[in-house]
């Protein structure tokens, strides 16, 4: 029985994807994001962390948590199937996320086979940066793919990795013709002086829609709470710079979303 290993299981969300859906988050990343507030999904493995719990006395304790855990495909999509008269009121489904899924193929080739034999509608979360070959074998099962388009020229600097792996696998799944939808983290200091560029480069692409999700800092908490690295870089997402981005989406003929 293939198995795989989770963070979270996030019911009712609405930003992940058309409709009601159940968002199931992978341990596992490639990328090193310096905003990302999934950063505890970073780890492949469950790990421990320390976490102060305080008492009706006024005494507080130190607990010993974990966070991840392993399960099995079928496990998981009995977990699923408990939302399935919402995701049939709302024309919603099951949204693979992360982490990366993608570092997980076997499990999640084994979750879409069983969400399509359920006749659940799966979206699939991703930074793209994966061999083509494991995302092609994949796409016939995903109704949906929100692909993460961060920066064209620091993406090495802000995540840790080169950015062609990404450009070439979006190059590609265009012309397979799949449902696809760009999200574009909107950060100032990461692609703010890029946005013409990436107009440029979407409509060279035959992109017409993008969906802009404005940074927020919820890293720093995430990161002190899980000991991991904290992050010297600061980041922002004004108003201002919002406004003015989805203007030139806009004005470039886009159809533009914000939040997802």
């Amino acid at each position: 029985m293939i198995s795989g290993k989770l963070f979270d299981i996030k019911r009712f969300s609405i930003h992940d994807g058309p409709g009601i859906r159940t968002t199931v988050f992978f341990m596992g990343c490639p990328l090193r994001c310096a905003w990302c507030h999934n950063p505890e999904s970073w780890k492949s493995e469950p790990f421990q962390y320390q976490k102060a719990i305080l008492l009706p006395s006024g005494e507080t304790i130190i607990e010993t948590k974990t966070l991840g855990y392993e399960i099995t495909a079928d496990e998981l999509m009995k977990e699923l199937l408990k939302d399935k008269s919402y995701f049939d009121i709302s024309n919603g489904g099951v949204t693979f996320s992360g982490g990366e899924p993608l570092m997980q193929p076997d499990f999640l080739m084994e979750c879409l086979k069983l969400a399509k034999t359920y006749g659940l509608h799966t979206t699939l979360d991703t930074s793209g940066f994966s061999h083509w070959n494991i995302l092609n074998k994949l796409l016939e099962l995903i109704d949906v793919i929100l692909y993460d388009i961060k920066s064209l020229h620091y993406h090495n600097n802000y995540t840790g990795v080169d950015n062609k792996l990404i450009l070439s696998n979006l190059e590609k799944l265009i012309k397979t013709g799949c449902n696809l939808q760009i999200r574009i983290p909107l950060i100032k200091e990461v692609n703010g002086d890029e946005i013409d560029e990436l107009i440029e480069y979407f409509l060279n692409l035959g992109i017409k829609s993008v969906a802009l999700l404005p940074y927020h800092n919820l890293a720093k908490d995430k990161r002190e709470r899980f000991g991991l690295e904290l992050s010297n870089y600061v980041f922002s997402c004004s108003d201002k710079f919002l406004e003015e981005s989805i203007q030139k989406f806009k004005q470039a003929g886009f159809q533009v979303s914000v939040g997802g």
